[in-house]
């Protein structure tokens, strides 16, 4: 039994060469991307507890709102998000709203993630 020296079996070494590119920059996106997807995780962790905390005790004040989102930022050692925490009255309770960017580098230019949250307290 011979063998076909024109047949092909497998991939190419180009072929091979673009896959292992393709896996990179899918690594290399992934690797940005990790810290920005926990820590806006964590932002939704710290407004679910500060929104289950007033649901067990109500908030009067909005010193009392901040005491809460003050205490949760130290826990999760993200006090450097303190200022990107806006409180306003709404009614009779409280909106809470977080809005900040960060720089996600795609290769070839940077872009600017923006994340928004909101919490309404009542």
């Amino acid at each position: 039994m011979g063998t076909s020296r024109g047949k092909q079996r497998g991939g190419s070494v180009f072929l091979n060469i673009i896959m292992l590119l393709a896996v990179a920059y899918g690594v290399y996106l992934g690797i940005q991307y990790a810290p920005i997807f926990i820590e806006s995780r964590t932002i939704d962790s710290i407004l679910n507890n500060v929104r289950l905390a007033n649901d067990s005790a109500k908030v009067r004040d909005r010193r009392g709102v901040e005491t809460l989102i003050e205490q949760e930022l130290t826990v999760n050692g993200l006090t450097r998000l303190r200022d990107r925490f806006e409180i306003q009255r709404m009614g009779d309770g409280y909106e809470v709203r977080v809005e900040y960017e960060r720089p996600f580098n795609v290769l070839y230019e940077d872009k600017m993630l923006k994340i928004n949250k909101t919490l309404v307290l009542k």
